[in-house]
């Protein structure tokens, strides 16, 4: 649910650019923590300066600034101190998932009965890490472009002292991998080309809304009453124009792209090729490359690779691949107007798909009985208190599920 960071690699060139906090940071204000930098200090000071003269013009009184605690202004606007809601408006039902920065839980609003699920993320966590502005470009990510059908939208977000909390899309049947375990490691066709086209969809949007996903997995593809696709998980998403360029290397290391793995600039390329490994993956019930230790063992792997594909995959489903997993970014399939003329989606329109017109539970047999394993009963609504929930440094990730 909830992707451990720590297993992530990530090397930024680019993204990166911060100063190590001060030992008592999280208790200052913004007033004191400005006086730790002359420079700020004094660009500060000359606008005070300015703005008193300019008051006094007017005989108007002066205001000193309002000290906000720093642990606080950080996350400020994205996340408000005040919200609509808060934690003490949901009933916890149980923990989805745990991870580096916190928890996702299960909850449950008492105003409309409504089930959603909450990450509580420590915010002192995030700032030693130094990615307040990637969780910060992660719910407002989630929230402005949530209204797609095949992405978990973000409903509300707001900070207390310690936890920043994002409320968001309950997907009720699992996530993809756990699906996928469940069939044996293996999906027909049929149910590929509706993942396929529903997840290409949901990616091409991002990249023309000026994003790019960089986390594309089994696992992060979450699934809905009718095993419709919806993509979570926005920690390593990152606003990127199309044309633009960066060099953060970042991901899941059997699904990255090689000219992530080599340390060049890259594009959006790089989540259809994701993409691609995640087909592959589908058909086969295995990675194409797999094993390596770190992105530079990956990419010599890759290299030797030389896409061979199985005998049992289709000429069709192979098409489709090389066209996902060419090496050159500049000429990888990389937009659903190109993907959606290959003869594997034949019979399928694109208009149709995200509408949901293919379901994709009509082509799992067993649907029923992976049904009752992901969604068990929910517990009875009670009026009770959100308990003191923190992030605890002990614990780690829950492993998946195999089912």
């Amino acid at each position: 649910m909830m992707g451990n960071r720590q297993d992530k690699l990530n090397g930024d060139a680019d993204d990166l650019h911060f100063t190590p906090f001060p030992r008592d940071a999280l208790n200052r204000s913004f007033d004191s923590f400005n006086r730790l930098f002359p420079s700020r200090s004094s660009i500060r000071k000359r606008t005070r300066i300015q703005l008193s003269d300019e008051l006094a013009d007017h005989n108007e009184p002066m205001k000193d600034t309002w000290p906000v605690p720093l642990v606080e202004a950080l996350f400020l606007p994205e996340f408000p101190v005040k919200g609509d809601v808060d934690e003490n408006d949901f009933q916890i039902l149980d923990v989805l998932g745990r991870g580096a920065f916190g928890n996702v839980l299960r909850v449950r609003l008492f105003e409309d009965k409504k089930i959603y699920a909450m990450k509580v993320l420590n915010k002192g966590k995030i700032m030693v890490d130094g990615d307040v502005q990637q969780t910060k470009d992660e719910v407002t990510i989630q929230n402005r472009l949530g209204h797609h059908p095949f992405l978990v939208k973000v409903h509300y977000f707001w900070q207390n002292k310690k936890n920043v909390y994002i409320v968001m899309d309950f997907a009720s049947h699992g996530d993809l991998f756990s699906l996928w375990k469940h069939m044996g490691n293996h999906f027909s066709e049929d149910l590929i080309k509706i993942y396929v086209a529903e997840i290409a969809l949901a990616i091409d949007f991002l990249n023309n809304a000026g994003v790019i996903y960089r986390d594309l997995k089994m696992e992060n593809i979450l699934l809905d009453e009718l095993g419709h696709a919806k993509v979570t998980d926005f920690g390593l998403a990152k606003w990127l124009q199309r044309g633009q360029r960066t060099r953060t290397i970042c991901g899941t290391l059997q699904y990255m792209a090689p000219e992530v793995l080599r340390m060049r600039p890259y594009t959006h390329a790089a989540d259809w090729w994701t993409l691609g490994i995640m087909m592959y993956a589908m058909l086969d019930g295995n990675f194409p490359v797999s094993g390596a230790e770190d992105h530079k063992e990956m990419s010599a792997l890759l290299m030797k690779w030389g896409h061979t594909f199985p005998d049992n995959f289709s000429i069709d489903a192979k098409n489709v691949l090389r066209g996902l997993l060419s090496m050159d970014q500049d000429v990888r399939t990389q937009n659903c107007d190109t993907l959606q003329k290959e003869p594997f989606f034949k019979g399928m329109e694109f208009e149709q798909v995200y509408d949901k017109q293919f379901v994709p539970s009509n082509h799992i047999p067993d649907w029923k009985e992976y049904e009752n394993i992901v969604n068990p009963p929910l517990p009875p609504i009670e009026e009770v208190e959100f308990p003191n929930f923190e992030w605890n440094s002990e614990i780690q990730e829950a492993e998946p599920t195999f089912l």
